[in-house]
């Protein structure tokens, strides 16, 4: 059956359940630099916690059973995002602090993933959007270009953890599911990750960050950086 055809919450979430089926090749994560060199010292993944999320109307609409579990976001698209990249600091070139200061988008295959939430024995499923600060009489619930205008009534509690306000759908958020605030990952998942910067630097530069900052050559030399298609391509308005 068609998205646009279920008519329960319940057929909404099976098919959200299955995150991969339309999935490209590729899913990303958008992060600072900091974070990028503590996963791959680390060898883990750190899954965020429900009251650190940055929107509050899922953190007031999920149940305290969703609250319990931590989570890992992904976005779905292939297509490069300047609303991401300014979210999270990517559009400014300038004299950074630190390395929290700067953006990196990391490139995950779908294989690579599938595999390691198979063998962690993890969840995962993408996020529907509707509007959920001021409701209409007609819903209307999207994800990715499907839409479902047939549900009257959105039950909360079934879609807890699967539903956002029309805001974020921009993220098209592909999310994983962890009881665990950290998960380990192996040498072979950390090889499979290509490192993308900022638009508004190079490869190069972003390697000369990390060794101005002081990470060890070695643990440089495991990130493969490639160069962002969009690079030269921005500019900030005056």
């Amino acid at each position: 059956m068609k998205f646009s055809n279920f008519k329960t919450c319940e057929e909404i979430k099976i098919y959200l359940d299955k995150p991969f089926r339309y999935t490209t090749k590729s899913v990303f994560h958008y992060t600072s630099l900091d974070s990028l060199v503590k996963i791959f010292d680390e060898k883990r993944l750190k899954f965020s916690k429900f009251e650190s999320t940055n929107d509050i109307l899922e953190e007031k609409i999920v149940t305290e059973e969703t609250k319990k579990k931590n989570f890992f976001s992904l976005m779905k698209t292939q297509i490069d995002n300047y609303g991401m990249w300014a979210m999270y600091g990517g559009l400014t070139k300038s004299d950074y602090k630190s390395l929290k200061d700067v953006c990196v988008k990391i490139e995950f295959p779908v294989a690579t993933l599938k595999k390691y939430i198979s063998d962690k024995n993890l969840n995962a499923n993408l996020i529907a959007y509707t509007n959920l600060i001021k409701p209409k009489r007609k819903n209307i619930i999207t994800c990715g270009t499907v839409k479902n205008e047939i549900i009257t009534e959105i039950k909360k509690d079934i879609l807890s953890g699967y539903l956002k306000d029309d805001i974020w759908k921009n993220e098209e958020e592909l999310r994983v599911w962890s009881v665990n605030e950290y998960e380990n990952i192996d040498d072979e998942f950390l090889a499979s990750l290509k490192l993308i910067p900022s638009p508004c630097y190079t490869a190069d530069e972003y390697v000369d960050i990390l060794k101005k900052s002081g990470i060890n050559d070695d643990l440089i030399k495991k990130m493969h950086f490639i160069e962002n298609k969009y690079y030269n391509t921005y500019r900030k308005r005056p």
